[in-house]
């Protein structure tokens, strides 16, 4: 009989334990999304339009976005294309054409970018999600005249996906 009521009683107490931690997940879950998202966010983002290829040189422009991080100026980017993990690669009729990421904080130099791997920066906002109206940090799009030659002539495009982290 003992060992049965100890069952039971264990039995019961996991039931317990299992229904607390469904109730902890579920709160925290439900919890306002603006306890957690709003603590690193990047505006300002606009397409990138590399234009059309004069047969030679690199196609290149340049982006200027706002990087807020609630209290803290470090912050970590990770860009990732749609290529093969996560590859920077422009699809077209004619092909792919790899193109290259760098970005700056600030008045920073460029530092060129991993596809899919955080790289850490500072100077992000830390008042104002909206940068104030000034923007502090430069995304820069490369297509390499080589890489531009291999291809068919049409159009091509990519998705680039930008990712914060706080540190």
């Amino acid at each position: 009989m003992r060992l049965s009521t100890q069952r039971t009683f264990i039995s019961k107490a996991l039931k317990h334990a299992r229904l607390s931690l469904c109730v902890l997940i579920l709160s925290l879950l439900t919890a306002p999304v603006s306890a957690f998202a709003q603590t690193v966010k990047v505006t300002d983002i606009n397409d990138f339009s590399l234009g059309s290829w004069s047969g030679s040189g690199d196609l290149q422009n340049e982006d200027i976005v706002c990087i807020y991080n609630l209290g803290v100026s470090t912050y970590r980017v990770r860009l990732t294309g749609t290529g093969a993990g996560g590859a920077f690669r422009m699809t077209g009729t004619g092909g792919d054409i790899p193109y290259e990421v760098e970005f700056k904080s600030g008045a920073g130099s460029f530092v060129a970018l991993t596809a899919n791997a955080y790289t850490g920066f500072s100077g992000a906002n830390t008042v104002s999600n909206s940068c104030g109206g000034s923007p502090n940090a430069t995304i820069r799009v490369t297509a390499r005249a080589a890489s531009l030659a291999a291809v068919l002539t049409g159009s091509y495009s990519d998705t680039l996906t930008i990712l914060l982290e706080t540190n």
